[in-house]
């Protein structure tokens, strides 16, 4: 029988998001990112966990048995489990703080780029997929492309949508940074990763909530670009969900 470490040395394809968090909360050169990333590893970790729990409470395994192995007490197991077990909302393990990853701020930066390059007046949910498209190390991006979406086909999609109204200024500025020159729908997307990892309970915002919400936003320019590249914006969310 395989060991644990011979399964995880034989798995193919990219490494998952658990093995490069812990691969960046080891480095101490940077310890600012390493923090950040073992902040995201705890929220990863901890999904894990409730997914082992939900399995052996299904496999019918006692709240003795479950405790014993997580070593602790077995009522403090029923108390800090059974409620999520069920399916129960907890509303004491939702984050305080929402950390916006690297990858997040490189992506938006990344689509900067993209809309000053396509003569756009702001950033609209068309250049966040490109930016997204950018971000080499992201699940999100492995889906797109696993999926048939090109650099430059999408580049090709998206000038297209710039007539559609999302490429024009709104009315008056944000004050925050972040949020100026910005369109009204890539504004409400950025707000909507937020709550794409609230609803999960990870207290950081990766790649993937953002591609979560660009591609929820039906009437963007993202998912008219997504559908002209005939991709359907409804099955990149059915896989990024499956991650």
């Amino acid at each position: 029988m395989a060991s644990t470490k011979d399964e995880i040395q034989a798995a193919s394809g990219p490494p998952t998001e658990v093995q490069t968090l812990a691969r960046r909360a080891t480095r101490t050169l940077d310890p600012q990112a390493g923090l950040q990333a073992l902040t995201a590893l705890r929220e990863r970790l901890d999904e894990l966990e409730m997914l082992q729990l939900s399995a052996a409470v299904e496999a019918g395994l006692s709240w003795a048995e479950i405790a014993r192995l997580l070593g602790i007490s077995r009522q403090g197991a029923h108390k800090r489990y059974s409620r999520r077990a069920r399916g129960e909302p907890d509303d004491s393990r939702r984050p305080r703080r929402m950390l916006v990853t690297a990858e997040v701020r490189h992506a938006v930066q990344l689509a900067r780029q993209e809309a000053r390059a396509l003569g756009a007046q702001v950033v609209g949910t068309e250049h966040l997929l490109l930016g997204i498209l950018r971000c080499e190390r992201s699940h999100a991006t492995w889906v797109l492309r696993a999926m048939g979406a090109g650099l430059e086909d999408a580049r090709a999609a998206a000038e297209r949508t710039l007539a559609s109204g999302e490429g024009h200024p709104s009315s008056g500025e944000p004050r925050h940074p972040a949020w100026r020159g910005l369109s009204p729908h890539a504004r409400r997307v950025l707000e909507r990763s937020m709550e794409e990892a609230l609803d999960r309970g990870e207290g950081y915002i990766g790649v993937e909530h953002l591609l979560l919400a660009v591609v929820r936003d039906e009437r963007g320019g993202a998912a008219q670009a997504l559908r002209r590249m005939s991709i359907d914006p409804r099955e990149v969310l059915g896989r990024l969900s499956e991650l």
